[in-house]
């Protein structure tokens, strides 16, 4: 059966659906798309980790039928709690060795919004904001070729605000003030009450990623010789993944491994340019127990206990 064939017969089976989306703008763009072409009795937003917290919400709505999309830790228990009431489908592009047993598993190389779009259909503007949140603006115009970049990046930023900020419930928002959206600039202008308050989230995320990157010039932990840079950013805010972004492209050639041990548990993102490496190897080995995403790009979450083994194990793989 085709991916399309799978996803549609899941989405036609009947019976309550729950939707549990990764809360960035891939994520939030996959699930809006999703809600486009089928009726979906509750969307569910999951940060970095499918966990029993998350699970627990699902379960409350009684679903017959589970759709994840664009979540790349999915903790085992949490995924077998879930089998054990409802049909589950993953959709998902992160690198991982095997699917959860017993988990359909639809596994695409695109971004899953892109993904999803090219599978169900839906507005390409919606698809073009999370593609250009998870890819970036090359990869974007490739896909898009008649889309308007600046629309769809600033709509992208508008819905990473919405994590960034106030996180699950930031998402929530997010999703919500995109699917009363009914075109990109009413929701890139802030026409609806939604996209405003996203708006709002993203004045104040900008105002706070620039001190971050003025920061890191002076408390950036710089290794020459290694080309790798450890940056604690002591935020109140949720920004490692923000911050690592902006970092690659201004650290070209380098590792760049930004957390926060200003929250609980800590946030880390890694980011890098170099084709030799991928991250999610790297991490795995180094002890990140949470690791996940793709070979330039990883996030998770860790304790300080782990991060102090992390960054040294690290520095120590890239000496060799």
């Amino acid at each position: 059966m085709s991916d399309k064939d799978e996803l549609r017969s899941f989405l036609d089976a009947g019976g309550p659906l729950v939707v549990v989306y990764h809360w960035d703008a891939d994520g939030i763009c996959a699930a809006a798309l999703v809600g486009h072409e089928t009726d979906v009795d509750l969307f569910v937003p999951c940060g970095n980790q499918l966990d029993d917290e998350v699970a627990e919400e699902v379960l409350e709505a009684n679903p017959d039928r589970v759709l994840v999309v664009d979540v790349g830790g999915l903790q085992p228990g949490a995924m077998a709690y879930l089998a054990c009431s409802a049909d589950v489908l993953v959709v998902d592009h992160h690198q991982r060795d095997a699917p959860p047993d017993g988990i359909a598993f639809i596994q695409r190389k695109e971004p899953v919004s892109l993904a999803v779009h090219r599978l169900l259909g839906g507005p390409a503007w919606i698809a073009c904001a999370g593609t250009r949140g998870d890819k970036g603006e090359d990869y974007c115009r490739r896909a898009f070729p008649r889309g308007d970049l600046r629309l769809a990046r600033s709509i992208m930023g508008m819905l990473n605000s919405g994590k960034n900020l106030k996180g699950r419930d930031g998402a929530r928002v997010a999703l919500d003030a995109l699917r009363s959206a009914s075109s990109p600039r009413e929701m890139a202008e802030g026409r609806t009450p939604g996209a405003r308050t996203l708006k709002g989230y993203d004045r104040t995320i900008e105002q706070e990623t620039r001190r971050l990157i003025s920061d890191v010039k002076k408390n950036g932990d710089k290794h020459e010789d290694q080309r790798l840079m450890f940056y604690d950013i002591h935020s109140d805010l949720n920004l490692s993944s923000r911050v690592s972004s902006i970092l690659r492209w201004r650290m070209k050639g380098w590792i760049i491994l930004v957390y926060n041990t200003s929250l609980e548990p800590v946030p880390l993102s890694a980011r890098t340019t170099r084709k030799d490496i991928n991250l999610v190897e790297l991490l795995t080995e180094a002890g990140f127990s949470s690791c996940g995403g793709h070979p330039d790009a990883v996030g998770g979450i860790t304790s300080t206990e782990e991060l102090d083994v992390v960054t040294k194990r690290l520095t120590e793989l890239l000496t060799k």
